[in-house]
């Protein structure tokens, strides 16, 4: 899961595989919690590893006083071309992603394990228990909600 979301990350991200397990072990050991069944671990791992990125993004953007912008790609596998700038706030992003969670908590979760999990919609149909066809439907309204988003005058900082 790590290296399928670092690869999507800049080239040159200073974090690498391991750190990010890492950081995300010692995250979910923090927690101290046990989950009920396999998707409800694969969705933590997969917040904690977006928490993980994001303040990584952040300090690194502190620490550039203001940083760049940074390209996002929210799909390689369905051939679904993003028509967004090429360049997204990481922040921005992110608030997104909070808000898909209040509005579409079902897309929130495919997005979680679609994008920051590196899942595919086969293994994310099996974890959920939900047809496949439902997660691809998910994964594209929430994609497609998240690139409007992203697409508009909002996304640039």
């Amino acid at each position: 899961m790590a290296r399928s979301r670092l690869a999507l990350e800049r080239p040159g991200h200073t974090l690498s595989a391991t750190a990010l397990v890492n950081e995300v072990y010692l995250r979910l050991r923090g927690a101290e919690r046990t989950w009920p069944g396999k998707h409800d671990f694969f969705l933590a791992a997969a917040e904690a590893m977006r928490r993980v990125l994001i303040d990584h993004a952040r300090k690194r953007r502190a620490e550039k006083r203001g940083g760049g912008l940074k390209r996002v790609e929210l799909d390689r596998d369905l051939g679904l071309e993003c028509k967004i700038d090429s360049s997204v706030d990481a922040g921005v992003l992110d608030e997104y992603i909070e808000r898909l969670r209040v509005i579409d908590p079902p897309g929130h979760r495919v997005v979680m394990l679609r994008y920051f999990a590196g899942l595919a919609v086969h293994d994310i149909a099996d974890l959920l228990g939900a047809d496949r066809r439902t997660i691809t439907r998910r994964w594209r309204v929430a994609r497609a909600w998240l690139l409007e988003r992203l697409s508009d005058g909002e996304s640039r900082r």
